[in-house]
């Protein structure tokens, strides 16, 4: 591989990165905005369908449904959507 090949592709992984970085502070700026209007839809579309929202302290296993209370998770887009 020649230098400009080799630099070349080292540009497009770096663009990549900022890219998905990009995404990922677009979807962070999204989910405030989301919940404070109450659209409980678009809020738990910002995760994938096997997306997890854990809010800390210990988890109910997926499967187990959606564990609520100070501590717990909702292990899919449904269980987000019901929060």
């Amino acid at each position: 591989m020649s230098t400009t090949d080799e630099r070349l592709d080292r540009l497009e992984r770096r663009l990549a990165e900022l890219e998905d970085r990009s995404a990922i502070f677009q979807i962070m700026a999204a989910y405030g905005p989301l919940v404070d209007s109450g659209d409980a839809e678009a809020t738990a579309a910002l995760w994938t369908e096997d997306g997890i929202y854990d809010w800390g302290g210990g988890t109910a296993k997926p499967g187990e449904g959606m564990k609520e209370g100070a501590a717990g998770a909702a292990h899919n887009r449904g269980e987000i959507e019901a929060m």
